[in-house]
């Protein structure tokens, strides 16, 4: 075994990488950005209790026990359910239950994308909360639609979509979920629809990346 393979699996062993993977895909019709994204089952239950926490910390008069809960969810039994099926789709979202509220809390300020110029969009929500803070109206330049999930394995799939407000495929991807609960966490994104297909990792030292660039000719089909 060669010296350099030999410390990359010391490497590994000494510091094991968590992963998270999303396959991505820019929908020109309906203007939308489509995602699936897998977790761990684990992750998926931690980031319950951390929106619980994060709740029971704004509002002191939830009970501690209190949590977000994990029945009435909305699932989705293939990827990227809207290019397959827009009829399921249009179901899906007529059906808002509290399972996804919760994730789309934490998901939102976390898997973000941007256009030229690398500014990252900001959610109807984020725009809500800026508002009633007193600032100035900033209207939403993105709305997130949750489309459902999918258990598989000890994973978790979450599907949804962003859409941007200007109708333009995004450029950049801001990814940061789960950096505050591991140092070593790696999120993988796989790009759909490009010719190759592409792959980035979106770490800690490096969330936000390129994706769909014209310029370096990774675009979608």
């Amino acid at each position: 075994m060669g010296h350099n393979m030999l410390l990359l699996l010391t490497t590994l062993l000494l510091h094991p990488v968590h992963e998270t993977i999303a396959e991505i895909e820019w929908n020109a019709k309906t203007k939308r950005l489509e995602v699936a994204l897998r977790l761990d089952s684990v992750d998926d239950d931690w980031i319950r209790m951390e929106v619980a926490r994060s709740m029971r910390s704004q509002n002191p008069s939830l009970r501690e026990t209190s949590a977000p809960p994990i029945s009435e969810r909305t699932t989705v039994r293939r990827r990227i359910p809207t290019r397959k099926n827009n009829q399921a789709v249009r179901e899906s979202e007529s059906g808002s239950s509290a399972s996804s509220n919760w994730r789309m809390l934490y998901l939102q300020p976390r898997f973000q994308i941007g256009e030229a110029g690398g500014d990252i969009t900001r959610s109807a929500k984020q725009s809500s909360d800026q508002n009633s803070s007193g600032s100035e109206s900033v209207r939403p330049s993105a709305t997130y639609h949750w489309i459902g999930m999918e258990e598989d394995r000890g994973h978790v799939w979450w599907f949804f979509e962003i859409e941007p407000r200007s109708g333009r495929c995004p450029k950049i991807l801001e990814h940061r979920i789960l950096f505050e609960k591991e140092s070593n966490q790696a999120n993988r994104v796989i790009l759909l629809g490009t010719q190759p297909t592409q792959t980035r990792i979106h770490t800690t030292r490096n969330p936000r990346q390129t994706i769909f660039d014209e310029k370096k000719n990774v675009q979608p089909k």
